[in-house]
């Protein structure tokens, strides 16, 4: 083992982002993919795949993305420089998220104006032509559904002067990590306006490791040690939802792990997946609503019919963004909508 040069810690955060993007997508794809009800042998495999063990996997990338989301603001962070970093994550944060929630409005209206359109699209409620459902569009996501996850890390952001108090002791940080888990565990609903608490669980160990395990979170393991953290992440996360337990946050954390390990060494990303994820991340939803419309008005009922959907879906979606973010990489805009990132 030995430690990561920074340029290759970089490369392993941007590939790592980069496959957390294409979770995500695949993850809303299969959400999308229409169940065959009555087909083959081979349907009744690949939907146990697909909504098995190969669904939970996927489904890890929003806990893998709160905790690296931790892990890169918490790295170096000090009393002296957490004003710096917030005034940075207005840039890459608020300033995109206002901007897309924004264009998902205006999206709205759009459509709202020919029934044809809106019902092709749709997959959220009808627009309402209030204020209160403007701001709310603009400032809470109500027409861009996928932002709860970058409102949440707004807050958890925002929060960082609180939550670098409680984490940077090691012992003291672990006691409030015990307490948080705890008080999820037996007090769920007060964590309702968080969507049950796990988020800030997985941001608050991310941002744990940043503080004070991020050598360990830096290291080379060479070929064997990453099959072996791959092997782990499948079993972990595919299995964990048979373990029988409430709420395996844990297990999920833990399958996280294991993914970001097994990542250990990259080798240099292609240019155009430097800020990529978030541009991934904020246009696929409605691209892959609009492609299982298309997929569903063939109702194909023949063996593979489900897997083969969902592959359309999938690759078609991840296509469309990474053709329109090749074509927009190199303008301002583009820079502003992904918060300048570069992974």
């Amino acid at each position: 083992m030995e430690q990561l040069k920074s340029n290759e810690f970089w490369n392993r955060i941007t590939v790592f982002s980069f496959l957390l993007s294409v979770f995500i997508v695949c993850e809303h794809s299969i959400n999308d993919t229409p169940i065959i009800q009555e087909g083959h042998i081979t349907d009744f495999f690949n939907s146990a795949i697909l909504r098995g063990g190969f669904y939970r996997c996927v489904c890890l990338a929003v806990p893998a993305f709160f905790m690296m989301s931790g892990m890169l603001l918490y790295r170096d962070i000090n009393q002296t420089n957490i004003k710096r970093k917030l005034k940075s994550r207005f840039f890459s944060l608020i300033i995109p998220y206002l901007i897309w929630n924004t264009a998902a409005l205006i999206f709205f209206m759009i459509i709202s104006i020919s029934p044809l359109l809106y019902n092709l699209i749709n997959k959220v409620e009808v627009f309402d032509w209030t204020w209160g459902s403007v701001i709310q569009g603009i400032f809470w996501w109500k027409y861009n559904p996928v932002f709860w996850f970058i409102a949440d890390l707004i807050i958890f952001t925002y929060l960082s002067p609180v939550f670098y108090l409680m984490l940077k002791n090691k012992y003291v940080g672990l006691f409030s990590i015990v307490i948080v888990y705890l008080s999820i565990l037996f007090f769920p609903d007060i964590y309702t306006f968080l969507r049950g608490g796990n988020n800030l669980l997985e941001y608050m160990v991310g941002s744990y490791i940043g503080l004070h395990l991020y050598k360990y979170a830096s290291l080379y393991f060479n070929r064997y040690f990453r099959i072996v953290f791959l092997v782990l992440f499948c079993l972990v996360g595919s299995s964990y939802i048979y373990f029988g337990l409430s709420n395996p946050v844990l297990l999920r954390m833990l399958s996280c792990i294991f993914l970001y390990l097994a990542l250990s060494k990259m080798p240099p990303p292609k240019k155009w997946m430097n800020g990529v994820s978030m541009f991934i991340y904020a246009t696929h939803f409605y691209i892959a609503i609009f492609i299982s419309k298309i997929v569903k008005s063939f109702e194909s009922n023949f063996a593979g019919a489900e897997l083969l959907s969902f592959l359309f879906i999938c690759i078609g979606t991840l296509s469309v963004c990474i053709f329109l973010s090749v074509i927009l990489n190199r303008t301002t805009i583009y820079k502003i909508l992904i918060g300048n990132r570069l992974y």
